[in-house]
């Protein structure tokens, strides 16, 4: 079994050759997987539909469920999703971090990302190679979590390739920070229209998530 290139990285300092490596595999179509400020991810052009197919078939996953996409900033996402007053304020206040916000999509991302749905799940992870890797390819990157969809959540490359067995080939680049710590999938918070729903709770809480959202001027739930 051909393994696919395991580069070191550290959170302390990103490698400008390393990130121009990784760039050059996602526009190409790759995928690879990385590490985010959650968890380990398998990264793709969230675009191009026969490299999001690609990480399907690696989760083994059903095309009917959604991906999530990381972009660098809130200027880069509303390329793919329309943000709203309370979408602004959630991200102002929360982002980069572990929070995921559900937005109307725009025409440019494809049906296949989202399986058909008319939204699109928004990262900014707080991990300087995600960032950097969205800013410089200018593509929102899957962002699912490097398992066997089922499976427990990966916290290491070693996971991943207990996980995957020989698939762990069908992979172009692993960038590996090695063990990192235990956090809660992102707060996911469905901000389409208002009043925002909270549909998984995580790092970023209820009581936060209410708070910024009333400083903003924004009620956080419907009257009554």
């Amino acid at each position: 079994m051909k393994l696919p290139q395991n580069l070191k990285i550290s959170v302390e300092k990103t490698d400008p050759d390393i990130l121009k490596r990784a760039a050059e595999i996602l526009r190409a179509g790759g995928v690879i997987a990385l590490p985010t400020d959650t968890a380990y991810a398998f990264a793709a052009n969230g675009l191009d539909v026969s490299a999001v197919e690609r990480v399907f078939a690696l989760k083994s996953r059903n095309l009917e469920k959604a991906f999530h996409v990381i972009v660098a900033d809130v200027e880069m996402g509303t390329q793919f999703a329309i943000f709203n007053r309370a979408a602004h304020a959630l991200a102002q206040a929360f982002l980069p971090g572990a929070l995921t916000l559900i937005l109307p999509r725009t025409e440019i991302v494809p049906d296949r990302l989202v399986g058909g749905l008319p939204t699109l799940g928004l990262r900014m992870p707080a991990h300087p190679y995600c960032l950097e890797l969205a800013r410089i390819t200018g593509l929102p990157l899957t962002a699912t979590s490097a398992n066997i969809s089922g499976m427990p959540t990966p916290y290491s490359v070693e996971t991943i390739r207990e996980q995957l067995g020989e698939r762990m080939g069908e992979l172009d680049l692993v960038l590996d920070q090695g063990e990192i710590p235990y956090f809660a999938p992102s707060t996911l918070v469905d901000a389409a229209q208002l009043p925002v729903r909270i549909l998984r709770q995580g790092p970023v809480s209820q009581e936060a998530i209410y708070a910024a959202l009333e400083q903003a001027g924004i009620p956080p739930a419907a009257p009554g």
